[in-house]
Formats: C-alpha cells, structure tokens, sequence
C-alpha cells in the first residue's frame, strides 16, 4: 500500500486555513452589502418624502432627474 508524501498534512492544514478565512471574507460582504443597501434604500425614501412633502406645500421641488443623480452619486460613493 502506497504512503502519502509527509507533506500532506500541512497542505491539508493549510487549505482548511484558506477555507475560513474565504467563508469570514462572504460573511463580512453579506453584512456589509446588507447595511449599505439598507441605507441606501433609507437616502431613496427620505428623497421621495422630501418631495411629497415639498409638493404638498407648493414649493418647487427638484426635478426627478435631479433626484436620481443626487442619488446614484450616493450609491457610487458607497461602493
């Protein structure tokens, strides 16, 4: 019967190393795109309010093209 080289349990040792570290990495992504969409989605309906709000009281409000590239740069910068 064939012996395994005695380098085998390091490299084995090793990939169970990278395997952890590959699954925290996922983890603190899913995290962190969680709360940043979650504020992002937050910016969106405070925007969408403010001008409910505005046109309600008769002020001129932003236009929607305004509203979107105000948004969309808020979503630039959190990537």
């Amino acid at each position: 019967m064939p012996q395994s080289p005695p380098s085998c349990p390091r490299i084995c040792s090793g990939d169970g190393g990278y395997g952890i570290g590959t699954l925290f990495s996922m983890a603190t992504l899913g995290v962190v795109s969680g709360i940043v969409l979650g504020l992002t989605a937050k910016v969106g309906a405070a925007y969408w309010t403010a001008t409910v709000i505005n046109s309600i009281m008769g002020n001129n409000p932003e236009s929607l093209t305004n509203q979107a590239m105000r948004q969309s740069c808020i979503g630039l910068l959190m990537t």
